[in-house]
């Protein structure tokens, strides 16, 4: 009876490595086993069990007791109005799941620079990451939409018409797949400003000046008559500072203020274009699918529900921003005459035209996407609590 159990028994014990913590070879294994096989069997399956028992239990806790750790890269300092709210939704995904999740954060481009991470999230060199896909937008065509100026004033409007799109969209999502990325949500940004050494209040002012810029606001600066400059946004306080440019734009005023931009470059102009872009928060997307269901499902409801908190976060700090503004950095900060506004949306609207070209050059469906994405913004606009940041200031400060 024992000669008919042996192999099964052993091949079990081989398989299994149960007799590893006394035998470093198979030959070792085989030779305790006969041992025990002529002492006892049942001697051996007294010793044996309570072992099998045991590993059985920690195989079976091990996975339960550590939790799943995901790096999250950012190109932005922690102060930064958008790094609060990505904070906000990482305490909370840790603390709805009980701390199965958990993040490691990388601030200001410490472990991936900013031109760089959606690649790099990608690869899976990180787990997460705030992106800003406009130094890439040869693999985002798509996405680069929402750099179009003069659709929406209400930067959660942009963003809720951003995430419709997507959600409803099939190209659109495949964008993003096709890059190995799983959109978690759009991150957003306040209306685009300039910032200036010297006011300038009419086109005349800003002609053959040199505006460092990014993105859509290249062309757009162009179309003003301005000279647009491609620089870091690191690189801007140093610029302005020892006059290689004269300013800057494709930012909002909140971005600027956290790089004090402000003690160089004290004329801040509105000029009514409203949104000029959102930035994304996105997962690898093997991360993505190899979490357990329950996790995915708490991660989708808190990405829907940061939007409302970032728009509380950067409301907060605009105020905080254009009181600095007033009374530390002694800056002016100002807008377009309706007249003169008019005349700057004259000039750059007809780049719609481009925008839509292009897409459709690549065999995307342009005109479709970029109407869609207008006619959004128009119906999220109706419902946004968002007030201007320039008519806050006027009310609190006056001209």
């Amino acid at each position: 009876m024992l000669d008919k159990t042996e192999p099964k028994l052993l091949k079990v014990i081989l398989e299994k490595g149960i007799l590893s913590d006394f035998a470093e070879s198979k030959e070792e294994t085989m030779k305790i086993f006969k041992t025990g096989m002529a002492v006892s069997f049942c001697l051996f399956l007294t010793f044996i069990t309570p072992l099998m028992i045991e590993r059985g239990n920690n195989a079976a806790a091990a996975p339960s007791e550590k939790p799943i750790v995901l790096k999250f890269a950012s190109y932005f300092p922690e102060v930064n109005t958008i790094s609060q709210a990505n904070l906000w939704w990482a305490k909370e995904i840790e603390k709805r799941t009980n701390g199965r999740v958990t993040f490691e954060f990388y601030w200001a481009g410490s472990l991936v620079k900013a031109a760089d991470l959606a690649t790099a999230t990608g690869r899976g060199i990180c787990d997460v990451a705030l992106l800003a896909t406009g130094y890439t937008r040869a693999k985002f065509p798509i996405t680069g939409i929402y750099e179009a100026v003069y659709i929406t004033e209400k930067p959660d409007a942009a963003c809720r018409a951003m995430s419709e799109l997507f959600e409803t969209n099939d190209v659109f999502n495949a964008e993003w797949r096709s890059n190995n990325l799983y959109l978690l949500f759009f991150d957003m940004l306040g209306p685009n400003i300039f910032g200036f050494k010297k006011k300038v209040e009419k086109l005349e002012d800003l002609r053959g000046l040199k505006i460092r810029t990014a993105g859509k606001m290249t062309d757009v600066t162009k179309r003003l008559g301005a000279t647009a400059v491609s620089i870091s946004s690191a690189e801007i306080y140093e610029g302005i500072d020892r006059g290689l440019i004269d300013g800057y734009t494709n930012t909002s005023l909140a971005s600027a203020a956290t790089r004090s931009f402000p003690e160089v470059a004290p004329f801040t102009l509105d000029p009514r274009m409203g949104n000029y872009a959102c930035i994304e928060t996105a997962m690898n997307l093997r991360t993505w699918n190899n979490l357990p269901p329950d996790i995915k499902d708490i991660m989708k409801q808190v990405s829907i529900e940061v939007l409302g908190k970032s728009l509380e976060i950067m409301v907060a700090d605009e105020n905080r921003v254009i009181e600095k503004m007033t009374t530390d950095w002694k800056a002016t900060f100002y807008a377009l005459s309706p007249d003169e506004a008019e005349k700057w949306k004259a000039l750059v609207v007809p780049l719609y035209d481009g925008y839509i070209k292009d897409l459709e050059d690549k065999g995307l469906p342009g005109k479709e996407l970029f109407n869609s994405y207008r006619a959004l913004a128009g119906k999220y606009e109706k419902e946004s609590p968002y007030s201007q940041i320039y008519d806050r200031w006027l009310k609190r400060y006056g001209k």
